[in-house]
């Protein structure tokens, strides 16, 4: 079976103002439903762990049609829609009810632990992976630009224990979260519609990191990028889309 399908509620604590489903949560859904398809296949964490290997996300995007609310029932389905060479694209299509709000396409690679390094994915597991070359966005997910010289500086964060994910670095969709947590601060009018992001750079625990931006005239569309407060090294850059 190509696609595969999983039930989501939309939970009180996983909503913000006026009841509408946070950004970074919407990303965790995604997460859930990768993981669930990969480890029920053969192909995930609890089988790549074995042979000291790890997947690791590095592109995403994601067009949302309608931002579901609290207690909505929603159905993810999700399928690897290419293969090229390391990298494995995964495509998803939500909906609420009968109606699709969001659709979205992720770009994986595998890392060795050892060397930190990324490696071909070994065969055996590639022939476990039922592949249905139906792009969810076509295009693929494309480069963020970087902010620019009028980039501003917002928060100040630290990585915490809550923030660490089962292979000891900052889970992807913290970096969201953070992202939208500086940006919201200051804008908090807007409906997000889209956002693309390029995961750069690991993070681990007690790590700092500063979060910067640079928008339109309009701001309807934000650059934002995630660097070590120290080195300024560029972690993640993230855009995203407002109406």
């Amino acid at each position: 079976m190509s696609k595969i399908s999983y039930p989501f509620t939309v939970r009180a604590y996983q909503t913000g103002p006026g009841g509408e489903l946070h950004a970074h949560q919407l990303a965790n859904f995604l997460q859930e439903a990768a993981h669930y398809h990969a480890d029920g296949l053969g192909f995930g964490q609890a089988q790549l762990v074995q042979e000291g290997l790890f997947w690791v996300l590095s592109r995403l995007a994601i067009r949302i049609d309608s931002m579901p609310q609290r207690g909505a029932e929603l159905t993810l389905t999700t399928w690897v829609s290419a293969i090229k060479g390391m990298v494995t694209e995964r495509s998803f299509v939500l909906y609420n009810g009968e109606q699709e709000v969001a659709r979205a396409l992720s770009v994986w690679f595998c890392l060795a632990a050892d060397s930190q390094r990324p490696v071909r994915l070994p065969s055996q597991y590639t022939e476990r992976m039922p592949l249905l070359a139906e792009a969810a966005l076509p295009g693929g997910v494309a480069k963020v630009p970087p902010v620019g010289d009028e980039a501003r500086q917002g928060a100040l964060f630290t990585a915490r224990h809550s923030d660490i994910d089962m292979v000891d670095h900052v889970n992807n969709t913290v970096y969201l979260r953070w992202a939208f947590d500086d940006w919201l601060s200051d804008h908090p009018a807007g409906t997000l519609t889209g956002l693309q992001v390029n995961f750069l750079d690991q993070c681990f625990l007690g790590d700092q990191v500063t979060i910067y931006t640079g928008s339109s005239g309009d701001q309807r569309t934000v650059v934002h990028e995630v660097r070590e407060a120290t080195s300024g090294k560029v972690l993640c850059r993230l855009q995203s889309h407002w109406q």
